[in-house]
């Protein structure tokens, strides 16, 4: 059936190479649900929250990509993993995470641009295969724990072999380490007696009584990479070499001598072959990272879940959270359920007031439920709370309330809350109300849940009346799930004369 609302792909953040981050995809999240109840419930709201608690760019990415799943095998495994993180966290037990970057997207934009990975990269990439191998070991130590979790981490591959050779080709914060390769190693070796020989005839210049009347310091210097003096710009001609720079007010040039020139050429030719021998080094651990590229996007993707799985588990403990039974049938049972917001607010101690709770069924003896009373009496809420948790269910996450909630897995959940006006379509804010609900209607089933916000207000009352009952009337013949809040007595009337509305 056409959704009521196009809008369906979730915006996510860039990395810091401005590139988005791929979503990581270990739970799968099956046909997108509509978009529009999850603005109107403020499920980005929860999403906000839950980035609060996401410690690397690789949960940051999971939490801005969450949406809910119509699939119950893998929300039953992803709450599980949640439920054990869960146990976890409140035994104070933190999994040693290190390293979490978007590798994979640094690989893929260096083999767009056919570039060798910066050794600062290639550091990350050793530091990353390090905390994954820390991780497998720290799960697999705790598996009579947290079976779910230790399956989930025993899926990040070894990489051992690339890990070692980067590791010792590599050094923080990202230099290249002599034992990289003999070559390095000798020409590093040679470096550094040409640079020891070099200062030491640069201080003989220095002090020699040749040059010493002519200099404005006593000392040497270095300009553009080479050892110069400074001198006096009229004693310039009883200096031999180059000039190299010029002080601000012109009286001093800055000459580089005639016996240094010899042992810096030297010297700089030798620096060219360390950076040569570096490129090659560079290039052949970059290959070495490109072939195992696909097995790394895996285990990037298996640590990020992890990461992403204690972060839900922290938030879970922020709002009070617990897993929801799954239902057989297609019932709910809310039992003392707080809207997630008001539990937030609540724990910071915002509120000063506890949160009423909230206890509902549906779906068992009647399927509808029209709720009535005063403005300000909380109806609004009834439907932000009920649909906002049934999303957060469906999306693997924790839910606010107390033992024995019980939530089905619904294929789309649709609201209509709130004024809309569609001042581009020239619709009033009744029409838009209407055009909306018509779009619900027409998608309404046994396995959806409707949530309806004063239906049928916002025009005559006899004719509000009217158009509520037929609302009700094909939600009924559909076998939806609803609720919907109104002031209109005859819809409270309706309610009383069918059984399977309340």
């Amino acid at each position: 059936p056409r959704r009521p609302s196009p809008e369906r792909t979730a915006r996510r953040p860039r990395s810091a190479g401005g590139r988005r981050p791929k979503a990581l995809v270990c739970y799968g999240r099956g046909p997108p649900m509509d978009r529009h109840a999850a603005i109107v419930l403020e499920f980005d709201t929860v999403k906000e929250a839950l980035r609060r608690h996401c410690g690397s760019e690789l949960s940051q990415a999971c939490a801005e990509a969450l949406q809910p799943s119509t699939d119950p095998d893998r929300l039953r495994r992803s709450l599980a993993q949640l439920d054990q993180a869960r146990r976890l966290v409140d035994l104070a037990e933190k999994p040693p995470f290190r390293g979490l970057k978007d590798l994979a997207g640094r690989i893929e934009d260096a083999r767009r641009k056919s570039r060798p990975l910066e050794p600062v990269e290639l550091y990350d990439v050793a530091n990353f295969l390090f905390g994954a191998e820390a991780l497998r070991e720290w799960f697999a130590a705790r598996a009579a724990d947290a079976p779910a979790l230790n399956e989930l981490a025993q899926k990040s591959l070894d990489h051992k072999p690339l890990r070692e050779k980067l590791e010792r080709c590599i050094e923080a914060p990202g230099d290249v380490r002599d034992e990289a390769s003999p070559k390095l190693y000798e020409l590093r070796r040679k470096l550094a007696r040409l640079e020891i020989e070099l200062r030491a005839l640069m201080d003989e210049v220095v002090q020699s009584p040749r040059y010493r009347p002519h200099l404005m310091e006593k000392t040497w210097s270095l300009r553009n990479g080479r050892c110069v003096l400074a001198v006096k710009l009229e004693q310039r001609g009883h200096v031999g070499g180059v000039i190299h720079d010029k002080s601000a007010g012109g009286a001093t040039v800055f000459v580089e001598p005639r016996e240094a020139i010899g042992p810096a050429n030297e010297l700089a030719e030798a620096r060219i072959d360390e950076q040569r021998e570096i490129a090659r080094i560079v290039i052949e651990l970059t290959r070495e990272v490109m072939l195992d590229a696909e097995r790394l996007a895996k285990t990037q993707s298996v640590v990020g879940w992890l990461d992403f799985t204690f972060a839900r588990a922290a938030f879970s403990r922020e709002i009070d959270g617990m897993s929801p039974r799954f239902s057989d049938g297609m019932t709910v049972r809310l039992r003392r359920a707080r809207h997630p917001v008001l539990a937030m607010k609540a724990a910071a101690g915002e509120l000063g007031r506890p949160v009423e709770p909230l206890t509902i069924e549906l779906g068992r003896d009647y399927r509808l439920l029209v709720i009535t009373g005063p403005n300000t009496g909380g109806k609004t809420v009834v439907l932000k709370t009920l649909g906002l948790l049934q999303l957060m269910f469906q999306a693997g996450l924790h839910v606010p309330a107390a033992d024995g909630t019980e939530l089905p897995v619904f294929d789309d959940v649709y609201a209509d809350i709130g004024d809309e006006q569609s001042l581009s379509q020239s619709l009033s804010t009744f029409s838009a109300h209407v055009r909306h609900v018509a779009a619900v209607l027409r998608a309404a089933g046994p396995r959806t849940l409707v949530l309806l916000d004063e239906v049928g207000a916002g025009t005559d009352p006899v004719e509000g009346a009217a158009l509520g009952q037929a609302v009700l009337e094909k939600l009924r013949a559909a076998s939806a799930l609803g609720v919907v809040t109104t002031h209109l007595g005859q819809l409270k009337t309706y309610a009383f004369q069918h059984p399977e509305v309340e």
